[in-house]
């Protein structure tokens, strides 16, 4: 027997001790998981004192505090300081908690969940559900057939249903049955002993437990050598068909069982993987004695549970799907049957779920998405685990590029953002599927409350919006990249009252103000920019003018104009600008420079204005300006006065026609120039090319050949592409250096 079997024998026998004694007291550290509140409803119904706590206590949380479970928010170690007796912990919450360790340190017991369930469930003669998809919806449909046949029934289950009106309960008395929902994730499922087990389909998953196939496949064997009376098994899975072979005390069923076993479709329960679950269900229900009838009537009113093809809303014509799927197979039988439900667009956004299954199954996601029309990747939900190399979206999102699928997603940095743009691009007719087992379902959320906006009517205009400023307009091409997506409010600001007005305005309103200049050190982003985003335009904004000792200029001035127009009028040397690209206002906002100047060295005072529109002027001495910061601090410039500089203006001239010699391999390509600051003492070029990342591609985005800090876009690019790309570059320089780089670019 293995190191392991002998610990899990260990903890069975201490956990039987802790359930003998009747009335003890346990504390569930991460109450808030589905499968937590299920055994806290359990053990409080047979008699002990149960308490828990949560990092962030959900509306299920808050359901099972009124059974007189107390539930408390946050990890304090004072939580075991109410005679707390034994300890449950999810896998999700991570051994350092402080809870945990102050269990250690008191000597008090601690056992995963679904050790304490399978000792709980040990009581009865239990129906065991497992595999790697569908189980939460087959033990839902069993618990619920039973129930309808007037069986006594206990249950489980990872997953709300309405039917059910809980996630778990003890049932009444002795009851017959219990129905359990039973997680491989983490091998407990091995600790199981049933009188049936039903398996639904094995593929591999759950790569931050299991090594490989063969370790998982182990523990369903574990299980189906620990069940009593009969292995129920799908016959059109290959993992299932594997796990039964040679095996008596077996029970296939396939879809041509379901005439046979009264299983009708239901509109209810759309899809022909959720066929299979009911089948499986009636399988369980002719094994169990149930009447032909019992089991027809028992499926016949049968309901999914939450985030299992769940339409949240239809309103605006727009219907909304929220699912848990976040394995490739789930994924990829939800959007089938979600393509067969409407004649319209499919738009979904998709959080990966844990790193490992990300790294492990990434290039199986991108066929998974075929028939969806519009795609929104957002940050991988870690669920407690490490970031791994090669885990995150950009990783998964390269695959979907080298894939060949037609589909081109959309990468988001929030599920903000993601819904940003998903409420502003559904239209009457179109379908949204919220996809993931994180907490991309918030997106659902607010998708219920969005009270049917979409489109063009997605957020409605404050009162008295500024007449230059105009909706829903391309960014992306007013960028040296000439990638991204829309501004929700764009204008052309001709003067400072202009200005004035905007900025007002997005204060009085609390909406976001951007300043784009020569769009030449910032990279929109395809799901768009909420607020407003202003160009100066115009004289006032455009002048250069000779002072005493230097230059006025304003913030719309481009930089090359700056330099030629003062070295050519003898109004200073500002020959290190020189191939830099950009406006002055964009040089002053992140303290441009080069070949060992900037711009901040420069300054004597800029002419501004506040983010509430009110004027100001600002000392150059006052800046607290840093390398590539100007210190700004929301301020906007109307116009700075610059000091000479040092050279003559031969000198000047004889500098810049160097610098620009240096640069002009660079003329014509769309691109940001450099990506990321160098860091102290180093460059970032060199840490880039050391790498091995020079000429990488990701779609239509590659790194230079010529310079590996810089990444230009070609005209089949994508934002996401040009993102991805950069986070590749940056996980794999800190990967081989130890350095993190900074963008210099703004990501927006």
């Amino acid at each position: 027997m293995s190191e392991r079997a002998d610990q899990d024998d260990d903890d069975f026998a201490r956990i039987d001790d802790c359930l003998a004694r009747a009335g003890s007291r346990v504390h569930l550290v991460g109450i808030g998981g589905v499968g937590m509140a299920g055994l806290a409803l359990l053990l409080k119904q047979r008699g002990y004192t149960v308490s828990g706590c949560d990092a962030a206590p959900g509306p299920l949380a808050t359901s099972i505090a009124q059974q007189q479970i107390n539930v408390c928010r946050g990890h304090d170690p004072q939580h075991l300081a109410r005679g707390t007796d034994w300890v449950v912990t999810s896998t999700a919450v991570p051994s350092a908690t402080p809870e945990l360790e102050r269990a250690r340190v008191l000597g008090l017991p601690v056992f995963r969940r679904g050790h304490v369930l399978a000792r709980v469930a040990a009581a009865y003669p239990t129906i065991v559900v497992c595999g790697t998809h569908g189980k939460t919806t087959t033990a839902v449909f069993i618990a619920q057939m039973l129930r309808a046949a007037g069986e006594s029934t206990a249950w489980c289950i990872g997953g709300e249903s309405k039917l059910l009106g809980a996630v778990a309960s003890a049932g009444q008395g002795r009851s017959p049955w219990m129905v359990i929902e039973a997680d491989e994730s983490d091998g407990t499922l091995a600790g199981y002993h049933p009188a049936v087990t039903v398996v639904t389909g094995i593929e591999y998953d759950h790569a931050e437990y299991f090594a490989d196939r063969t370790m998982l496949m182990d523990c369903f064997r574990q299980v189906a050598d620990q069940t009593r009376d009969r292995l129920i098994f799908c016959a059109e899975d290959p993992g299932a068909i594997e796990l039964a072979a040679g095996r008596a005390s077996v029970t296939a069923y396939g879809v041509a069982d379901a005439e046979r076993l009264g299983v009708s479709a239901l509109a209810t329960a759309p899809g022909d993987h959720n066929m299979l679950n009911a089948i499986a269900a009636a399988t369980v229900g002719e094994w169990a004695g149930l009447a032909p009838d019992q089991i027809a009537a028992g499926l016949a009113t049968r309901q999914l549970p939450a985030r299992r093809m769940e339409c949240v809303s239809a309103a605006g014509g727009v219907r909304v799907i929220s699912d848990y799927a976040h394995h490739p197979s789930e994924i990829r039988a939800l959007v089938r049957t979600a393509r067969q439900m409407t004649s319209g667009r499919l738009l979904a956004v998709f959080q990966p779920h844990r790193y490992s299954r990300t790294y492990r199954l990434g290039s199986d996601f991108p066929a998974a998405f075929v028939g969806v029309d519009d795609l929104v990747i957002t940050p991988v939900y870690a669920a407690s685990e490490p970031v791994c190399p090669g885990g995150r979206m950009w990783s998964l999102y390269r695959h979907f590029r080298d894939s060949g699928e037609v589909l081109v997603p959309r990468l988001a940095d929030t599920l903000e953002r993601a819904w940003y743009h998903l409420q502003r691009a559904a239209q009457p007719g179109d379908t949204l599927l919220v996809i993931g087992a994180g907490d991309v379902e918030r997106v659902a959320h607010w998708a219920k409350d969005a009270g049917g906006c979409w489109g063009a009517d997605a957020a409605q205009s404050p009162a008295g919006r500024p007449a230059i400023l105009e909706r829903d307009v391309r960014l992306g091409p007013r960028t040296t990249f000439g990638v991204g997506g829309r501004a929700e409010y764009w204008g052309r600001v001709t003067s400072p009252e202009e200005l004035s007005e905007v900025l007002a305005w997005c204060s009085r309103h609390a909406i976001g103000f951007r300043m784009l200049g020569g769009g030449s050190n910032v990279l929109i982003g395809d799901c768009g920019v909420p607020g407003v985003v202003v160009r100066l335009d115009g004289i006032p904004f455009s002048m250069v003018t000779g002072v005493e000792d230097g230059v006025e200029v304003g913030p719309a001035v481009p930089l090359a104009r700056l330099v030629a127009k003062a070295e050519r009028c003898g109004y200073g040397d500002y020959s290190f600008l020189e191939g830099i690209p950009g406006t002055v206002g964009g040089a002053l906002g992140m303290n441009a420079g080069a070949h060992g100047e900037s711009i901040s060295e420069r300054i004597k005072l800029i002419h501004c204005l506040n983010p509430d529109g009110t004027p100001c002027i600002v000392q150059g001495s006052d800046l607290e300006v840093g390398y590539r910061t100007g210190g700004m601090k929301g301020r906007v410039v109307v116009k700075a006065l610059l000091r000479r500089g040092p050279r003559t203006p031969e000198e000047s001239a004889r500098m810049r026609a160097e610098f620009a010699e240096r640069r002009v391999w660079m003329k014509g390509l769309q691109s940001a120039g450099s990506i990321f600051k160098n860091p102290p003492n180093d460059h970032a070029g060199r840490l880039i090319e050391e790498a091995g990342m020079k000429e990488v591609s990701i779609g239509g985005a590659t790194v230079s050949q010529r310079h590996g800090n810089l990444i230009t876009a070609s005209s089949r690019a994508t934002a996401s592409d040009v993102r991805a790309l950069l986070e590749t570059v940056r996980e794999r320089v800190e990967a081989r250096s130890g350095v993190r780089l900074e963008t210099e670019v703004e990501l927006w």
